[in-house]
């Protein structure tokens, strides 16, 4: 059964690091801005203003998966309002849930009832930026059309980034500039 544990201070972040790097080693998504370090260190540097909303996704008492979230307090035409971000959104070029395993799908929809049912803590839910490199961009568009929630922002705003993965990259770059390859 598919458990959501929420993390809301720096300790209990600290407390998945070691488990973090595996996590993410073993979720296939190659990404440098969902390592502990840089959530660590974008969190120490942006987060004035912001509340952490990381869940762990528990499966029995085994960490399957991390969603680096968080609250973030801002104005939308004139209004204060609450959106969840991915941490590191605006700054980071890639944004992704890290799972593990076959039960992504459940871990997901685990995911999206802890946060409707935490619904009265934010206004917003924004998910720039998610790759579908791995597969969770698919499988949360699934899950949202499956619970009927309201669409949700920010699904459709892809990554700029190229993904390498079964491409010649040397060969790639070949076709480009001394300054573009650089």
């Amino acid at each position: 059964m598919i458990t959501i544990e929420e993390i809301l201070n720096l300790d209990g972040l600290k407390q998945v690091e070691d488990n973090w790097g595996y996590l993410l080693k073993e979720s296939g998504v190659d990404n440098i801005f969902l390592s502990f370090d840089w959530i660590l260190i974008w969190w120490r540097c942006f987060s004035r203003g912001n509340s952490l909303f990381v869940l762990k996704i528990m499966d029995k008492d085994q960490l399957i998966g991390i969603a680096p979230l968080m609250i973030r307090r801002h104005t939308f035409f004139g209004l204060p309002v609450r959106t969840i971000y991915f941490i590191g959104t605006a700054v980071s070029d890639r944004m992704d849930f890290i799972l593990t395993g076959s039960k992504k799908k459940e871990a997901i929809l685990a995911m999206l009832n802890y946060i409707m049912k935490n619904s009265s803590r934010w206004d917003f839910v924004d998910l720039q930026e998610m790759s579908d490199t791995a597969g969770n961009f698919h499988i949360l568009r699934e899950c949202i059309k499956e619970l009927n929630l309201p669409a949700l922002s920010g699904i459709d705003a892809r990554s700029f980034c190229i993904s390498f993965r079964n491409i010649d990259k040397e060969n790639f770059l070949k076709a480009f500039s001394n300054n573009i390859q650089r």
